[in-house]
């Protein structure tokens, strides 16, 4: 194999590999695989919210804490789970954890709180989350694949000339 050859097959595989591991990579930064539901999410300050509990409380009732709410949630129970309200603080954009406790267990999930012009414009979450650096690696593989099959394809084109 040329050296053009294994510069190409290691773009494809750069690329390949930060396809598949760049949101896994992604997601575990933001650890919002959490038990709890809160929505809607986005959420505007001054807005009501419902907290859910994902059906990890053995008793009928909880509390749900998060720096981005007014006021701890009251959580009761709701056929199979446990949920309730309460409004969103007026706090900065962005992303807030979420504390569930119920029966001396704690669990946690996130919410994203969104401008408050947002719902007007759009939901605000491309402004929220900057992508991080899973999203430059993806983006950094997809360049170096790129450059590596346009070197490919120019070497081949430069030899069935005969340069």
């Amino acid at each position: 194999m040329t050296r053009t050859g294994r510069l190409a097959a290691a773009g494809l595989a750069a690329a390949s590999l930060a396809l598949a591991v760049g949101p896994a990579a992604q997601a575990a930064t933001h650890s919002g695989l959490g038990v709890v539901s809160v929505q809607p999410d986005p959420a505007a300050p001054g807005r009501t919210v419902w907290v859910w509990d994902g059906d990890q409380c053995a008793g009928t009732t909880g509390t749900a804490t998060s720096k981005a709410f007014a006021a701890p949630a009251k959580l009761a129970q709701l056929d199979n789970m446990l949920g309730g309200s309460t409004k969103v603080a007026w706090v900065r954009p962005g992303d807030y954890a979420v504390t569930v406790a119920c029966g001396g267990k704690t669990f946690k999930g996130w919410v994203v709180v969104a401008p408050k012009g947002a719902p007007h414009t759009g939901d605000g979450a491309s402004i929220l989350s900057s992508g991080g650096s899973a999203n430059l690696a993806e983006g950094a593989a997809l360049a170096a694949a790129g450059l590596g099959i346009g070197a490919f394809a120019l070497r081949r084109r430069r030899a069935a000339q005969g340069d």
